[in-house]
């Protein structure tokens, strides 16, 4: 039987193309070498690549290569169930199929997939060894895309392991590599920009956290200037059907079609989810509160701590700005919302209250609008509350809420017994946070 790799040679030399004309954009010349002397082993995905560019069906090659869509099929699964924040699922997965040895599209696939795995899952001493060796196979190969998400997993796993410095090596360099990447005709902008825009933020977050908040902001500052503004599902559409149109021009139709097919499910998910706002729009009608937009966000969002935190800052922004009974009536319509339209969870799965930050928002705005008992009533009520969540972030939030209050006591009348009382609970909640940090770091 004629081997895959002398199939591949014949049809070349039969269409006048050299190898580094077959590679092009698609791999190296010296994997396609590799290939046509039986010495790498193409995946499916290469395959359909290169049978597109030569002209020819995939299935002309496919004698040697038994089942070729399990494999693939099966790492878009490990994708998604990481994506979806599952990753026992997404090991699981990738343990159902043999392990890819390199070179090839499956080998850094496969690889890159288990290291997000076993990272999200803390197991950081297979993490680091499979990360240098992958670092190594991508700099002899020159496979930019996969060095690219090598930078930001590394820098994670620096981050998670308390080195920031670390960190912020490995995602410098990321941003670096992927700020080229993404101005190259044989990538996808949308996919690099995408990449990019995580590791900005990546690094937002983590000077935030030091405190060097010039320094955080000006990351957020070149993303903006250098990202698309794309606001809708629609314009993420365009953009990938603009990166297809760019893959057909340099003969890639295999990658054009992959593309498109992504474009294609960003328009059925954008025609759903306009479909469900506008029915939770529609149902709200009737109803003061909640704001029928925030209620279709809510019902619609996988993290419904996060769309809350968006509205906390906002919140905070007007009150900033002294703009207080916009900012109530806004922390009114969130409450209502989160109130009414989070689905309850099993207790193991239980998140922080999200109530607890956005009534300490509304108590100020009260304070600011001059109902200084009703902001003293509800910002003691929320101290009790935080801090009988238990966990330090509820003791955070209790502790922002005695701030408050005292400090709201100390110029009102109040007698001297009552404002000794509740610092005296804020010193005890300090010891406490104190201990739980020094015992974190013990661990």
């Amino acid at each position: 039987m004629t081997s895959i790799g002398a199939k591949v040679r014949e049809i070349r030399q039969q269409r006048g193309m050299t190898q580094a004309e077959l590679a092009n954009g698609i791999v190296t010349s010296s994997m396609i070498s590799q290939i046509e002397s039986d010495k790498a082993r193409p995946s499916y995905a290469l395959l359909c690549q290169l049978a597109n560019r030569l002209g020819t069906s995939v299935e002309y090659f496919l004698g040697e290569l038994g089942d070729p869509y399990t494999p693939t099929a099966m790492l878009r699964t490990a994708e998604y169930w990481l994506l979806a924040g599952q990753p026992n699922k997404a090991l699981e997965t990738l343990h159902q199929l043999p392990v890819p040895n390199p070179p090839g599209y499956e080998y850094l696939e496969y690889h890159l997939l288990l290291v997000q795995a076993k990272r999200m899952l803390g197991d950081y001493n297979e993490v680091v060894p499979l990360l240098e060796q992958l670092r190594e196979y991508a700099l002899q190969t020159q496979e930019q895309r996969a060095l690219l998400r090598i930078y930001r997993e590394s820098g994670q796993v620096e981050y998670a392991m308390n080195n920031p410095d670390g960190a912020i090596h490995e995602w410098e360099n990321a941003v670096i590599l992927g700020e080229r990447l993404a101005n190259k005709s044989e990538y996808s902008r949308t996919q690099v920009e995408t990449d990019l825009t995580e590791i900005y933020l990546l690094l937002y977050q983590l000077l935030t956290e030091q405190g060097r908040e010039t320094e955080a902001a000006a990351w957020v500052e070149r993303a903006l200037r250098r990202s698309p503004r794309l606001h809708r599902l629609h314009r993420m559409a365009d953009s990938l059907a603009k990166d297809a149109d760019r893959a057909l021009a340099r003969n890639d139709p295999g990658g054009a079609r992959a593309l498109m097919d992504k474009a294609i499910a960003f328009l059925e998910a954008a025609r759903h989810l306009e479909g469900q706002m506008m029915l939770e729009s529609i149902g709200g009608r009737q109803e003061r509160w909640p704001s029928p937009w925030l209620r279709a966000g809510l019902t619609m969002a996988k993290d419904a701590e996060s769309l809350v935190r968006i509205e906390e800052l906002l919140i905070q922004h007007l009150l900033d700005e002294g703009r207080i009974q916009e900012a109530l009536e806004r922390t009114e319509e969130c409450l209502a919302s989160v109130v009414g339209h989070v689905p309850e969870e099993a207790p193991a799965e239980r998140k922080p209250d999200l109530t607890i930050r956005l009534r300490l928002l509304r108590a100020r705005a009260w304070y600011e609008l001059g109902d200084t008992d009703k902001a003293l009533r509800e910002v003691m009520e929320v101290a009790q509350a935080a801090e009988a969540c238990g966990d330090n972030d509820g003791l955070l939030d209790a502790l922002d809420a005695y701030e408050y209050l005292l400090t709201w006591l100390s110029k009102t009348e109040a007698d001297a017994q009552t404002v000794f009382a509740w610092s005296e609970r804020a010193d005890k909640l300090i010891d406490k946070l104190s201990d739980n940090r020094i015992g974190s770091y013990l661990l």
